[in-house]
């Protein structure tokens, strides 16, 4: 996220709170999104696509 902020412009910590509400209306934690992330990545690779 430090990156994100430095690239944007902006404290670390908006795009941490930017993060949790975009993690909150999704109705997930950071670890679920992050799991949901690697599989479908998984999944793109086995089928080709990266």
């Amino acid at each position: 996220t430090a990156q994100i902020a430095q690239e944007l412009g902006m404290a670390h910590r908006t795009v941490t709170t930017h993060l949790s509400n975009i993690y909150k209306r999704l109705g997930l934690t950071k670890d679920e999104y992050g799991d949901r992330l690697r599989e479908e990545l998984r999944r793109l690779v086995v089928e080709g696509h990266l």
